[in-house]
């Protein structure tokens, strides 16, 4: 099952975060799916991309799948690492990338702003 499902309706790209066994915690996989959607759909033109979960899940993100986190006593989000990647792919895309959250979010990287 891919951990996350990407399609396009009119100019609009919708990416669903879809691995809820692990509550779409942000494993490498999922961050380098993410990011292979937002290339394809910057190839497309798209006017919008929206980033969510499957509709009614209790759970939107856990964050960094810690599994994944390296235990080097060094800071585990270096320039290479694939949430680093992630967030520069968002911010750098050409459209709004819109976050509908349904559901609890359990960490967010300390480079996110979030409007009041």
């Amino acid at each position: 099952m891919p951990q996350i499902l990407s399609s396009v309706q009119d100019a609009l790209g919708l990416i669903t975060l879809n691995h809820e066994q692990k509550r779409n915690a942000l494993s490498k996989a999922m961050m380098e799916g993410i990011i292979d959607a937002l290339a394809q759909f910057r190839e497309q033109k798209l006017r919008a991309v929206i980033l969510r979960a499957r509709k009614g899940v209790k759970v939107w993100s856990a964050g960094h799948d810690v599994g994944e986190i390296p235990e080097s006593g060094r800071d585990p989000l270096g320039w290479d690492d694939p949430l680093r990647a992630l967030i520069r792919e968002i911010e750098a895309f050409p459209a709004p990338v819109i976050a509908m959250i349904e559901g609890s979010v359990w960490g967010r990287p300390r480079s996110w702003r979030i409007s009041p």
